[in-house]
């Protein structure tokens, strides 16, 4: 259960940039290359994109959502995996978002709601999001705040010029 630093992965990563040159290269061998080290995927993206199939995709935001970034135009079941891997990828998702896609995302990681669009927040997604992390507290509308909600982020809040604060800020 060792953590892999990232200068760890350099050796492997040469390594199978070398191979690439060295090989015909097919979907497979780039199937194969994903499926070894989904990190790869910049490079399979760039120097052979027309190996991009969906299961190479899934594979890689299966892996890790955030790479949902490097994609143009990411395709709604894209966008959906990826925030369900990493509720924070919902930052990348530039348009074709939906509410289920931001559900899912702050069900994921609450701090999400930072990049949920205003006419997505309501109270049912503002209460999965303060559920799912209490810090999330802070992007929670103002109107939808509950006294369940400040319960489950285990602080009180109040409002000094329109800006939320906790009271647990001003006694420390």
């Amino acid at each position: 259960d060792q953590i892999i630093a990232h200068d760890d992965l350099q050796p492997i990563k040469e390594f199978l940039t070398n191979y690439l040159q060295t090989q015909t290269v097919t979907e497979t061998t780039c199937l194969k290359i994903i499926r070894f080290n989904p990190s790869m995927f910049k490079l399979v993206m760039d120097k052979y994109p027309e190996y991009l199939t969906d299961e190479l995709i899934h594979i890689v935001l299966n892996f890790n959502g955030m790479l949902l970034c490097l994609m143009e135009r990411p395709t709604l079941n894209h966008c959906l995996l990826a925030v369900q891997q990493n509720g924070l990828a919902l930052q990348f998702i530039q348009k074709d978002i939906t509410y289920e896609i931001c559900y899912h995302a702050v069900k994921q990681n609450g701090l999400a709601l930072e990049y949920v669009p205003d006419k997505y927040h309501n109270l049912e997604l503002s209460y999965t999001a303060v559920s799912e992390n209490s810090f999330a507290i802070k992007f929670v509308k103002p109107h939808l705040l509950t006294e369940m909600m400040m319960f489950k982020a285990r602080c009180y809040i109040k409002y000094d010029k329109g800006t939320m604060v906790t009271i647990r800020e001003h006694i420390l």
